[in-house]
């Protein structure tokens, strides 16, 4: 049988079946709050009951935990009421505390099975509160999946999106985006023994030619970086939306721009997204003509953090950027590592405040 990794939301369901545990505290009230927007004795008696759950949950027997949680319904079911230690659990969990804490408490059952293999996945602003945080944080969502979930498809792993618990908004989006992400999608059915299982179709989300007719402003968009409204009003309403008067990617831009960025990276060098940083049209002509497809992707994602750094002064994620030291190259003053491969550098020179790339290749 393939390796799995299975990706659950986590809803209340664990909460609503033990209200009891709560007294007279309305859990519903509290649903939407953060750790910080809650106080201290209210955090305190939620948490005393939680602990009571995972307590009262580790010593039931998979039918009891089964009836408890959705989540541990579908998790058990599908794996036949005996868990596999070499599954992979992604629990994702909304940004509330009691919403990161419950799924905390699944995490702590699994574990309590032999399951090490357990993460507990929490996404800044996902939670129903507001429209436009919630949508924000689809977008990190889609970015953060796209990080984990490709890599353990190309090792063999079936991915699975386990639907049954967490909330209708999460779940609707989730399965909108499973095609992209997961062999399959699965519920428990309404007789809440039997799993339904929806495979997932095999289509593509890739508007190469439209993306790439804008490529500049969507890569300013992942970036996170300032592009006018007016720039962006260019672009499908379907890509982008306006945030206090902010241009950002909405989670379908999100999700089509990494899927074209894979194809478009490996294509060609493209000019900067910034004008900090000046590629000449014959750097490119020369990089485009010696660079293989790996090379021109690696260049390219390169290139986005720096004009990431020099914009905002994050730090760079992967590459190094530095003063030349030893033997000089030209008139190159620094350099900047290629992602994979440190044995390559780009160089470059600072002209007037702007960065100026003057070739890439082999260390010196």
């Amino acid at each position: 049988m393939k390796q799995r990794l299975v990706l659950s939301p986590c809803g209340t369901s664990i909460l609503s079946n033990n209200r009891s545990l709560f007294g007279d505290m309305n859990i519903y009230k509290y649903s939407n709050e953060t750790e910080n927007s809650l106080e201290n004795p209210v955090k305190d008696r939620a948490m005393s009951a939680l602990n009571d759950i995972e307590t009262e949950l580790k010593s039931m027997d998979v039918k009891e935990k089964k009836r408890v949680s959705a989540e541990l319904n579908a998790i058990y079911t599908l794996e036949n009421d005996k868990l596999s230690k070499n599954t992979i659990h992604l629990l994702l969990a909304t940004d509330t505390f009691l919403g990161y804490n419950t799924a905390k408490v699944i995490e702590g059952v699994l574990r309590s099975e032999g399951i090490e293999n357990v993460q507990v996945i929490s996404i800044g602003g996902l939670r129903t509160k507001e429209v436009e945080e919630f949508r924000l944080a689809l977008a990190v969502l889609v970015k953060r999946l796209d990080e984990i979930l490709p890599g353990y498809r190309e090792k063999g792993y079936e991915i699975i999106f386990n639907l049954t618990g967490g909330f209708k908004s999460i779940q609707g989006f989730l399965q909108s985006i499973a095609p992209f992400y997961s062999d399959k999608s699965v519920y428990i059915f309404e007789s809440n023994k039997e799993l339904l299982t929806i495979p997932s179709l095999p289509v593509k989300l890739v508007d190469t030619e439209i993306i790439e007719k804008h490529l500049s402003t969507m890569r300013r968009l992942f970036l996170e970086l300032d592009v006018p409204e007016e720039s962006a009003k260019e672009l499908p309403e379907i890509y982008w939306w306006s945030i206090e008067g902010k241009a950002a990617l909405t989670e379908w831009g999100t999700l089509s721009f990494k899927n074209a960025k894979k194809i478009l990276y490996g294509r060609s060098v493209y000019p900067a997204p910034s004008g900090k940083i000046l590629i000449s049209d014959n750097v490119i002509k020369d990089l485009n003509a010696k660079f293989d497809e790996k090379r021109k992707r690696e260049f390219n994602i390169t290139i986005d953090d720096l004009t990431r750094n020099l914009e905002t002064g994050r730090q760079l994620k992967s590459s190094t950027f530095k003063k030349l030291s030893g033997k000089p190259k030209a008139k190159s003053t620094h350099e900047c590592y290629l992602n994979s491969d440190n044995a390559e550098r780009i160089f470059c020179h600072y002209e007037n405040d702007i960065l100026v790339i003057d070739e890439a290749g082999k260390h010196l």
